[in-house]
């Protein structure tokens, strides 16, 4: 599992995979990805909202959106 933080980005939720709803404004983001598993979910979840919620104490505005590719 890697976890990627990518800066300037300002397509990042154009793509047609942006079922979660309308984001305006977002340029940066962080992912995490990894090779398929049957806990990478959970994985990615865990370490995920760990990070929201530094981000949050820290006075940063963020949501989880998720998604799977192919």
């Amino acid at each position: 599992m890697n976890i990627q933080l990518i800066y300037d980005e300002p397509k990042c939720f154009d793509s047609m995979m942006a079922h979660y709803g309308k984001f305006s404004g977002c340029t940066n983001y962080i992912a995490i990805v990894g090779k398929k598993s049957k806990d990478l979910d959970e994985k990615a979840g865990y370490y995920g909202e760990k990070l929201v919620l530094k981000a949050q104490e820290l006075g940063q505005n963020n949501r989880i959106v998720g998604g799977q590719q192919g």
